[in-house]
């Protein structure tokens, strides 16, 4: 598990929210800090989103945001075909994009079909960002996911946080 401490946060640029709601959580302490016992504290998971960006590779990030996607998936089967449910769900378990330009069709299909069932495009929304936006801004990606998953339903992600910072 990974250790964070004050003034790491400080040189990474931590915003003042963040670093505040950290030194409340960590009663201002100058001692290393397990990054896990942030989890379900005051630090909310956009804080600890930022927080991988700076410790974590992006290969783990990528990872944490397609296991996040996975979360509900099932809720998009039956609106979508099943081929395209098959793609989707390949990439998100896989993270083989090799096909980007079919499995970005499968994922922005008939995305009409989510007007009536918010959780359901939250879902969609989520996998369509893991596909379209992770390799431009992997934690703003991240972020998004972890909203659109959880507008789909109670999450908690403390399992995937804990495999993130492993």
């Amino acid at each position: 598990m990974k250790y964070i401490t004050k003034a790491e946060l400080i040189s990474m640029g931590a915003c003042s929210t963040g670093f505040k709601r950290f030194i409340e959580q960590t009663s201002d302490t100058d001692e290393p800090v397990l990054i896990s016992s942030l989890f379900n504290g005051k630090n909310t998971v956009p804080d600890l989103i930022w927080l991988s960006g700076k410790v974590c590779t992006v290969e783990k990030i990528k990872k944490f945001a397609r296991d996040i996607a996975l979360v509900n998936i099932e809720l998009i089967k039956p609106l979508c075909s099943e081929q395209d449910y098959e793609l989707t769900l390949n990439f998100l378990k896989t993270g083989d994009d090799a096909n980007r330009a079919a499995i970005a069709a499968a994922i922005t299909a008939d995305a009409s079909t989510y007007a009536d069932a918010d959780a359901a495009y939250a879902v969609h929304h989520a996998a369509h960002t893991v596909s379209a936006y992770i390799t431009v801004d992997v934690t703003r990606a991240v972020a998004r996911v972890v909203t659109s998953v959880a507008r789909a339903g109670k999450v908690d992600f403390t399992p995937y946080l804990e495999e993130l910072f492993s």
